[in-house]
């Protein structure tokens, strides 16, 4: 809406005014723009429920074997089926197949880019939607899964223990993946249209009835008024249809030691590989795409000096859709980390369990859906690798303290005794800041994929001497100047010569900076009342963030924002949050 008249006089006042200024049919509407979820076949509304099936099952097979006194080896297999799954009403399900690919294919596009003898965007531009009742992917029967493990005593008088092991495990495909395909034609419809979609004006007064409270669907929804050169093309949630199983690879070995008798010390090196994980992005584009959009360029500009004065075609492989958010089983992860923990039982009154972790996680795409800083798709959809780095949750060092001590003076008396102390203590280094730019701006696209919150240029010395140590995190954390838009005719961010000087992606790499540390510290003391031998009542004074210390959460990434490199708020609160409670329990 575009004021507050039109709330009241439902949308009325402004096609009212657009009227009066461009006379009838008017010039804008009321609306910017409106959209409504249809089947197109009808304009009503449509079926939205989905009741899916799917068959899941898992044998497994497993032997203990006692090589030696002193070794025993574990050795098992586990198969798993996940079935794909279907819906219970047939005719509902649809989803966008891939087509020949055989090259070159065949396209009206002038594009020098258009990679026409690409096997993959030949079964894109192919593609077409299609109806299944059952089998959405194809059915994968080899998720095999080895089990190993050991333990060995190896001084032979239990202190010295030294134990590992490996297994594979498969994941089953998660429902908000697979579900989001009841918005695929033939029985969706996303239309929309307006001044800002289709150029269409739309109003109380240009398309009266449309509107409604509640809104039930209408034919006119998908009318050639509204649309005259046809319903918007769809956007296929599109379920790559040979889906591999998502796996992943755990290992790890270690070694104990019993330094006291009350005392264990632990070191092990772990990891956890994952491989054939499944992630969406847009394949209904590709570099270059609208790296010269069709226009008349000056002398000594990128277009004009690559020989396309007058642009070239932005044109998508498959022209008979929108972007095709793809779900493939493309992405991978690799996690290790050496991981030390001293454990002290409960004796002389103390107990503390220590943990220090040396972690590094890397991937291309740590969730599906929710990435940092918005970011949820590859940045390069021709090139997954190009955002291999630390995880968006990679913590290189953590180390956490718990110990409980009960205190030592008159233990014996019932109401003056029985008082214990207890403690949380844990620090860790920051985690990797999203750094992109926002889209529209300029240098958004470095690579000419019109794909959304691509990274910026960095022109500074040293990761370092980006990195403000000498003022508070809200103050500035990142140093400004050494972050630009993308400008490859002037060298920034990326060559000047590669690809004819009209597309690159920009050098700086996923993860290269992290955030800030954490740190906090956690106090509790107890004081317990015995009441008889099975009954006792204990009072409870709990500390968490015991020296109201601000943990700053990472800083702003968006280097067009005001307060790019900035701290805008600390971890679970605008400030400080230390927090206090009290409590009573009753033991029976």
């Amino acid at each position: 809406m575009w004021g507050g008249e039109d709330m009241i006089t439902d949308s009325i006042f402004s096609d009212q005014v657009d009227q009066y200024f461009f006379g009838p049919g008017g010039a804008v509407g009321s609306w910017y723009y409106a959209d409504a979820a249809v089947n197109p076949n009808t304009g009503q509304l449509p079926v939205f429920y989905r009741g899916y099936r799917a068959n899941e099952v898992a044998m497994y097979a497993q032997d203990d074997w006692r090589i030696h006194p002193r070794f025993t080896m574990n050795i098992g297999v586990r198969w798993e089926y996940f079935g794909p799954p279907h819906n219970f009403e047939k005719n509902f399900d649809s989803n966008f197949y891939f087509g020949s690919p055989v090259t070159p294919f065949q396209t009206t596009s002038d594009n020098p880019f258009m990679p026409v003898n690409n096997a993959f965007y030949a079964g894109e531009a192919t593609g077409s939607f299609a109806v299944r009742n059952t089998s959405i992917w194809n059915k994968k029967l080899n998720n095999w899964g080895p089990r190993l493990g050991y333990s060995w005593d190896l001084l032979g008088n239990q202190k010295l223990v030294a134990r590992g092991g490996f297994g594979m495990y498969y994941d089953r495909i998660y429902n908000n993946v697979f579900e989001n395909i009841r918005f695929n034609p033939p029985l969706y419809c996303d239309c929309e249209f307006g001044y800002g979609a289709n150029g269409r004006p739309g109003g109380a007064l240009e398309t009266p009835g449309l509107y409604e409270v509640p809104f039930t669907g209408t034919s006119e929804f998908i009318s050639s008024f509204l649309f005259p050169g046809g319903i918007p093309l769809a956007r296929p949630r599109h379920m790559n249809q040979d889906l591999a199983t998502p796996y992943y690879m755990q290992y790890d070995f270690g070694v104990q030691y019993q330094l006291a008798r009350d005392m264990v010390l632990d070191t092990s090196y772990i990891g956890t590989l994952g491989r054939k994980l499944v992630g969406i992005y847009n394949i209904n584009t590709f570099d270059g795409r609208v790296s010269c959009p069709p226009a008349a360029y000056a002398a000594g500009s990128p277009c004009y000096d690559a020989g396309f004065p007058d642009g070239f075609s932005t044109k998508r492989p498959n022209t008979t859709i929108s972007s095709d958010n793809f779900r493939n089983s493309a992405f991978s992860s690799n996690y290790n980390a050496l991981n030390i923990t001293l454990r002290k039982r409960f004796s002389a009154g103390l107990q503390f369990t220590a943990n220090y972790t040396f972690a590094k996680s890397l991937d291309e795409l740590s969730d599906a859906f929710r990435g940092k800083g918005n970011i949820t798709s590859p940045t390069d959809p021709m090139n997954l690798k190009n955002d291999y780095g630390p995880s968006d949750f990679d913590v290189r060092h953590r180390f956490v303290i718990s110990p409980t001590y009960d205190l030592p003076f008159m233990k014996g008396n019932r109401w003056l005794g029985g008082w214990s102390v207890n403690s949380i203590i844990s620090w860790n280094t920051g985690s990797p800041i999203a750094i992109s730019e926002y889209p529209g701006y300029p240098g958004w696209d470095p690579n000419g994929s019109s794909t959304n919150f691509q990274r910026p240029a960095f022109t500074g010395p040293s990761v370092d001497a980006a990195i403000n140590t000498n003022d508070s995190p809200a103050t500035q954390y990142l140093v400004a100047k050494y972050f630009q838009p993308v400008d490859q005719a002037a060298g920034i961010g990326c060559s000047p010569t590669v690809n004819m000087g009209l597309w690159c992606d920009s050098t700086l790499r996923r993860g290269t900076f992290h955030g800030t540390h954490f740190a906090n510290v956690d106090f509790g003391i107890d004081k317990g009342f015995k009441i008889t031998e099975r009954t006792k009542l204990t009072f409870q004074a709990n500390f968490f963030d015991l020296f109201n210390h601000p943990n700053f959460s990472n800083p702003d990434g968006q280097i067009v924002d005001p307060t790019f490199g900035q701290s805008t708020s600390t971890y679970g609160a605008a400030g400080g949050k230390r927090i206090g409670q009290l409590a009573l329990r009753f033991d029976f």
